[in-house]
């Protein structure tokens, strides 16, 4: 089954980026996806900072669970709407840290992409490996 983002369901979306230097643990919010930020990896936020497993970047969190995007933001939208909801414009957010670096930028365009488009594009999935290393601090 294909993932199914905004552009499909005829939404228009608003995007707002906000910054913060709160890096401790945050709770999902309706309509704002945290990235690199929140100390969690559930639905709204995506933060690679809370595991001491295998190395890991927010940018590789994203491609590899693309439903706590969808999820998130269009599972309530779907149920309140009977089929399709009607065009309309919608004002979503993306909070990561203050002086985003790579992986931040990058993992916030992977989660626009996959919010609109309902998967990340593949032909820049090989970035995420490259973040890993330079959020490691190896590259």
């Amino acid at each position: 089954m294909t993932a199914m983002g905004s552009r499909a369901l005829g939404l228009n979306i608003n995007w707002r980026f906000e910054f913060s230097n709160n890096t401790q643990l945050m709770e999902p919010t309706a309509d704002r996806i945290c990235i690199d930020i929140g100390q969690q990896l559930c639905p709204g936020v995506i933060d690679h900072h809370q595991s001491n497993e295998e190395p890991s970047c927010a940018a590789k969190d994203v491609i590899d669970h693309p439903e706590l995007i969808l999820d998130h933001l269009l599972a309530p939208l779907l149920k309140k709407a009977s089929g399709h909801p009607e065009p309309r414009a919608i004002t979503w957010s993306i909070l990561t840290h203050t002086r985003p670096d790579w992986d931040a930028v990058l993992a916030s365009y992977l989660a626009v992409r996959i919010a609109e488009d309902g998967i990340a594009p593949k032909s820049i999935r090989h970035l995420a490996q490259q973040a890993i290393e330079w959020d490691q601090g190896r590259a």
